[in-house]
């Protein structure tokens, strides 16, 4: 994990001394007005580029967030996010009419914002968590995956992101951010996974009522179109692809959904069950355009964890969550639209998971592909294993047709590099 954050490092030491060389009060030119587009413009690229540092570092601290005193520092770095956001607002009322003292208070405000983001880095590159056995997330192998059975690994997913909610009265969690607690759908599911898992591992009815509480929450939260959605806005990597509005849906929820609420019916027989989980197909056939998760590339249909309004994200493991999903409905049900969505989906898999293999690594997303010039988002280790994972659960699902992916994929986690598929190979 260290070699990530200290490539992200660098990069923001690079942005910060740039912004720091660009602009100097006792510059000669600070006086003439015509500077101002020039300088408008490499400040928003520093912001912007800033902003992408700051959710890498809030990712790489949901990571390894075992303690209050890393939850406080994700806290802190929420909190210059949206300062951040604020001065790009700022920034971008600048004009012609804007004085040189406005433009170089301005100028002035970001530096410290970039100062205190790059203080809680070096405070994070401080911290020894090497001999922390939660800090990532171990990949596990399947020979055969179970429909009604235990998730994944959920049975034994214990603290880390329990530790940073809050339950509400019914036991439903909501997350803490810098503006406040809110319900992540989500989180809800994975929530009510881990209760189901862990009532199947342990007997414990104690974890089915819980499991019973989050189910009872998707069947009267759910929308119209089947859905469960985001009320808050979001902005995908530095809100490159255009920003999510709040109401927003998700494939990974939707996928997530699928596979908590069939494993619930298995249990119950409740109806109300198998209604909500055949219903949380519906977005998986409405473009993003129009509100749903369904993109289109390249001819191949792809279910969007982020639906991002100008083009593509097209995230791996939230892509993989939804395809387990709509497995455990055909295995559940029988259910055709299911089954359509299904095997239109594996083609896609199969004619696009190249794509992620980076030669020594996986990537997170397609964003290089989206956004013409830009470096791979290369897994961070947490996450590479993640998509070990769920690519093991599509081996026993399809008959090992992946299983040269996750043989060299296990060897990225060894340390093994190849040469990519694609021609990429970002060391």
């Amino acid at each position: 994990m260290k070699r990530y954050t200290v490539a992200v490092l660098l990069l923001f030491l690079l942005f910060s001394s740039t912004l720091a060389g660009c602009y100097s009060e006792s510059s000669d030119d600070s006086t003439n007005y015509e500077d101002t587009d020039k300088r408008i413009s490499t400040l928003s690229e520093e912001l912007n580029q800033s902003t992408i540092f700051i959710e890498q570092l809030f990712l790489l601290l949901n990571e390894t967030n075992q303690s209050n005193h890393l939850y406080e520092m994700e806290i802190e770095i929420l909190q210059i996010s949206l300062e951040l956001e604020k001065q790009k607002t700022i920034l971008q009322s600048i004009s012609h009419n804007t004085t040189i003292s406005e433009l170089q208070e301005t100028i002035s405000s970001t530096q410290i914002l970039l100062d205190e983001a790059y203080a809680l880095i070096s405070q994070y590159e401080s911290i020894d968590i090497s001999n922390n056995p939660d800090v990532n997330y171990i990949p596990l192998l399947f020979e055969i995956y179970n429909h009604s059975g235990k998730y994944m690994n959920h049975h034994n997913w214990n603290g880390g992101l329990w530790d940073r909610v809050v339950f509400d009265e019914y036991g439903i969690p909501k997350v803490q951010y810098s503006d406040g607690l809110k319900y992540v759908p989500t989180t809800a599911f994975h929530w009510g996974l881990v209760q189901y898992s862990k009532w199947l591992e342990t007997g414990d009815e104690t974890h089915f009522d819980n499991a019973i509480e989050v189910a009872t929450w998707a069947v009267e939260n759910q929308s119209n179109v089947g859905g469960w959605a985001w009320y808050f806005d979001h902005s995908f990597h530095g809100g490159v692809l255009g920003s999510m509005d709040s109401g927003w849906y998700g494939g990974m929820t939707q996928g997530l959904g699928m596979s908590f609420l069939t494993r619930m019916y298995n249990s119950t027989g409740n109806q109300t069950y198998m209604q909500a989980a055949l219903n949380s197909t519906q977005l998986l056939s409405i473009n993003v355009s129009e509100g749903g998760v369904l993109r289109n590339y390249n001819n191949y249909s792809w279910y969007e964890e982020y639906p991002t309004p100008d083009a593509g994200s097209y995230v791996l493991n939230g892509y993989i969550y939804t395809l387990v999903g709509l497995y455990d409905l055909i295995q559940e049900f029988n259910d055709s639209a299911s089954d359509e969505l299904y095997h239109n989906g594996i083609q896609t898999l199969n004619a696009m998971i190249g794509l992620f293999d980076l030669g020594c690594s996986s990537s997170y997303d397609l964003v290089h592909h989206s956004v013409p010039g830009s470096a791979p988002n290369i897994a961070r280790e947490g996450y590479h294993n993640t998509h070990i994972t769920l690519i093991s659960v599509m081996n026993a699902i399809e008959n090992n047709n992946y299983q040269s992916i996750e043989d060299r994929w296990i060897e990225y986690a060894n340390g093994i590099c190849f040469s990519s598929p694609n021609g990429a190979n970002p060391r």
